[in-house]
């Protein structure tokens, strides 16, 4: 049975711990406008560092999609080379740098 993204929105803004609630919405809406919002409400709560990577992957995505490749470059570089990063976010930021552009992900790995 699927809940409605409302129902889901609410289940978020409700859970105990409703930032990573917040990266599954996101993952689930199909309107850009409204799985961005969602981002940006997981990642004004200080989330848990695999929650924000997961989450800033998001957004860098949906910035690229926007024409704004050089914002969602450098989010995506920010992210892969970050001390405090996880590493499924680092490699799945340095994945979507190589997508974004080979020739600039190249100088990241040396």
């Amino acid at each position: 049975m699927f809940l409605p993204a409302h129902s889901l929105a609410n289940s978020a803004a409700a859970s105990a711990s409703p930032l990573p609630a917040w990266k599954e919405l996101a993952a689930l809406l199909d309107d850009q406008a409204d799985r961005f919002q969602a981002i940006e409400r997981g990642l004004g709560g200080n989330p848990d560092p695999d929650t924000q990577g997961m989450l800033l992957i998001s957004k860098a995505v949906i910035m690229a999609g926007r024409g704004d490749r050089d914002t969602a470059f450098s989010m995506l570089a920010e992210l892969a080379l970050a001390p405090q990063s996880t590493l499924a976010a680092e490699h799945l930021a340095k994945a979507m740098l190589a997508r974004l552009s080979p020739a600039k992900s190249a100088s990241l790995y040396g």
